[in-house]
Order: C-alpha cells, then sequence, then structure tokens
C-alpha cells in the first residue's frame, strides 16, 4: 500500500503536528507501508531518516490560535500540493481544514482521502467564517479522526462531525533508551526542563515568572529551556539552549529531574508530555483539557492552574524536595506513555487504511 502523509506545517520548523507526521510516516514504513511525507518544508528538510518527504517549498509564518503556523500558501503551492499527492492507494490529510497545502489535497486528491484533526479551541474563527467551503471539505473525507476529545470537540462544534480518537504517538524506545548529556554531570542540583517556542500560549514567561520562588527555596536548581525562540532567555540558574536536533531533544528529557510544560491553552494533546514520560521524567503541567487527557486528570503528572505562577512554582518546588513522589510520577508516567508507542498506533491507522480502501472497491 501506497500512502501519502500530508501534513500543512513546515517541516523546517519544530512542533507537534510535525512530528506526529514524520513519526507516522516513519512507524508506517516500518510495518512495511510505503509511506511518503508531504509538505512545506523551507529546504530545511528535504528527507528524513526512515522516510522519503515530498516538498511543496517555503513557508510564511500566520498567527493561527494563538501560535504562529508556518504555511505554505499561493498557487506555485497548490499545483505541487495536488502534484504531490497523485499516485498513493490512501491520502492521509492532517489538519484537513488548514490552508493551503491540507486544504488542497483533501478538495482534490484522489479518493480514499482521510484526516487527522489536531487543533483544539474554544473558537476558530476561519471555521466559522468558511464553514460553507470546510463543510464542502468534511463531506470528501473517507474517514477522520481526532488526536483528543478536545480536538474532536472543535470539529464537532462547527461541522456536526464526531470523529473518533486515534491519539498522538512516542517513540518510546527512542527516548528510554537517550543518555543524559555530559553536562549534566557538572550541574550540582535538580534540573527543570522547558521545551517549546518562547510565545504566550506556551506559558513560558509563567515558568520565568514562578522561577524565582523555586530559586529561593532550592537554589542549586537550574531551570533549561529548550526551544525556537528560546536563545536569549537568561537569568539566575537559568541555561537556554534554543532550538535542539533529534538527536538532543530525548537526551535533554532524560537530563532532567522534572519536565514542566505550562501552555495556557490550545494544546489538544501534548506530545511533550509524552516525551517526556517515555524518558521516566516526572511531569508538572497545566490543567488544560489536552493535558488533563493524556494525564489521566493528574494521575500521571502534577498539574496546576494555567497562568498561575505561584502555584506552578510551589509544584515545582513540592516535587524537587520528594523524591518518592517525583519517582511515582514518573512510574505512572512511563506506564501511560507506553500506551502510546508509535508501532501500535500505526497498527491501528494501517487497519484504518485497509478498510477504506475496501470500502471504496466495494
Amino acid at each position: 500500500m501506497r500512502v501519502a502523509v500530508v501534513c500543512p506545517y513546515s517541516l523546517g520548523v519544530p512542533g507537534g503536528v510535525q512530528t506526529h507526521v514524520l513519526a507516522l510516516g516513519r512507524a508506517l514504513r516500518g510495518l512495511g507501508i510505503d509511506a511518503t511525507v508531504v509538505a512545506p518544508t523551507d529546504g530545511r528538510l528535504e528527507s528524513d531518516p526512515g522516510v522519503p518527504v515530498r516538498s511543496v517549498g517555503g513557508s510564511i509564518g500566520f498567527r493561527v490560535n494563538g501560535s504562529t503556523a508556518p504555511l505554505a500558501v499561493g498557487p506555485v503551492v497548490a499545483a505541487r500540493a495536488r502534484a504531490a499527492v497523485r499516485g498513493f492507494d490512501v491520502v492521509h490529510v492532517h489538519e484537513p481544514l488548514q490552508f493551503a497545502v491540507s486544504l488542497v489535497a483533501t478538495t482534490t486528491a484522489p479518493h480514499p482521502v482521510v484526516g487527522t484533526f489536531h487543533a483544539a479551541a474554544d473558537s476558530m474563527a476561519w471555521y466559522g467564517a468558511l464553514k460553507p467551503v470546510f463543510r464542502l471539505a468534511v463531506h470528501r473525507l473517507d474517514a477522520s479522526w481526532a488526536v483528543s476529545p478536545a480536538a474532536a470537540a472543535l470539529v464537532d462544534r462547527y461541522f456536526g462531525l464526531r470523529p473518533p480518537i486515534e491519539p498522538n504517538g512516542v517513540e518510546v524506545a527512542r527516548f528510554a533508551a537517550a543518555e543524559p548529556l555530559e553536562l549534566r554531570r557538572d550541574v550540582g542540583g535538580p534540573v527543570v526542563l522547558f521545551v517549546g517556542r518562547d510565545e504566550p500560549r506556551k506559558g513560558l514567561d509563567v515558568l520565568l515568572d514562578a522561577w524565582p520562588r523555586v530559586q529561593a527555596a532550592v537554589p542549586t536548581s537550574e531551570l533549561w529551556i529548550a526551544g525556537p525562540g528560546t536563545e536569549s532567555a537568561s537569568g539566575p540558574g537559568l541555561r537556554a539552549f534554543g532550538a535542539v536536533d533529534d538527536d538532543t531533544l530525548p537526551r535533554l528529557y532524560r537530563s532532567a529531574d522534572l519536565y514542566c510544560s505550562p501552555a495556557r491553552f490550545g494544546e489538544s494533546f501534548g506530545i511533550v508530555l509524552l516525551e517526556a514520560m517515555a524518558a521516566r521524567t516526572p511531569v508538572v503541567a497545566s490543567d488544560i483539557p489536552g493535558y488533563a487527557a493524556v494525564s489521566r486528570d493528574g494521575g500521571c503528572c502534577r498539574l496546576t492552574p494555567a497562568g498561575d505562577a505561584v502555584a506552578l512554582g510551589d509544584a515545582i518546588v513540592s516535587l524537587l524536595d520528594d523524591p518518592a513522589a517525583r519517582g511515582h510520577l514518573a512510574e505512572a508516567g512511563t506506564k501511560r506513555a507506553a500506551e502510546f508507542d508509535w508501532p501500535d498506533v500505526a497498527s491501528r491507522m494501517a487497519a484504518h487504511y485497509q478498510d477504506v480502501v475496501a470500502a471504496r472497491r466495494r
């Protein structure tokens, strides 16, 4: 079976959907499926170890759902996207209503076309403004899924579509087997890690506001910050890494005593939580729907009110002072991450592909 896995966001920019698409492509090929990723790349990623990539060009940053989305737009991009999805048995479009690559693939690719919805929000302005157009696109899907209940609720709110849940995955073995960074040996106290873009939605500013509280209680602690736009972060006990490569990321998680994700909103699932859990790193995160679902309402990580720097600081201090509590969270998180191992998620997806192909042939 030949499958095109379509991503609207540039693979040259780190992001949850991009991570999902590349990992799904690799996992499908591991099952013997001839998967190819179709996406913008900005020339920085024309191939990926384990899965071929068809580039439709570069991207432009657009403000979407409290974040900056690296989208490829324009007639040339549309023509490339149409051509890139020809000749496959199944076209699997991620964010099928996102401009422009995904929407073009959804509306022009030969059947069967299936879709996965990732976004979570209370509202989506362009869904409402272009509802008649998007409704036609939704009806063209042979099957669809959402990565979380929060993502499913958004689609249902606008289009009356109730997609079943097929969650994000995590490459458990890659994170579990990683070695801590060498520089961890030079740190005399606990390390708290943040991974994400420096934008209000991700809540890095909340963590930075909470950090003096942590430093006052645990003076030997260090805060490690990694992600695009974080290079300039500075202050007592702070170490900024900026954007990191795929080899360094698991080692960062394995180097940390605690992972912190204080996102305010818009996180439909929380891949970073699963990555930390797979690395056996205990997690403290904001209590938003996407994170609560992954953490089983706090059973696998410590949840604090979104945007509350005092509560976040207190939770970090409490966990740094309690190795037994961290060990309990690490154990629960490891078991939870195993439920999302990519080979299992991809096997279910492959079965869905077989079903839609068979249905089209009947």
